[in-house]
């Protein structure tokens, strides 16, 4: 096929350079979308269009560890008040056990 057109060649380009990995998830045990990732921050979201923000990047950032770590438990089928109260107690850093595979 002869493309002529300098954005579509560009784009040939782009699919050729990634074409084992454009349907790995056929392949693979994968998502074929980010919809779950999506839906993941939708709380976040939300959070931030109806209280307008937080008042400091301190506190935008504290939130953001706390709900990052919230979701990891969770994702873990750990308990978060356990988790947050271990780390809470601990001199060393807590690290989440990983997560089970399919």
């Amino acid at each position: 096929m002869h493309i002529t057109h300098g954005e579509n060649k560009k784009f040939q380009a782009h699919l050729a350079k990634h074409a084992d990995e454009l349907l790995t998830f056929l392949y693979e045990d994968v998502e074929a979308t980010n919809w779950p990732a999506e839906q993941a921050i939708r709380p976040a979201v939300r959070f931030r269009k109806t209280s307008g923000g937080h008042r400091s990047p301190s506190g935008a950032w504290t939130r953001d560890v706390l709900l990052s770590i919230l979701r990891s438990a969770r994702q873990r089928a750990l308990d978060p008040l356990q988790l947050f109260a271990r780390m809470l107690r601990s001199r060393n850093t807590v690290l989440l056990p990983a997560a089970a595979g399919p």
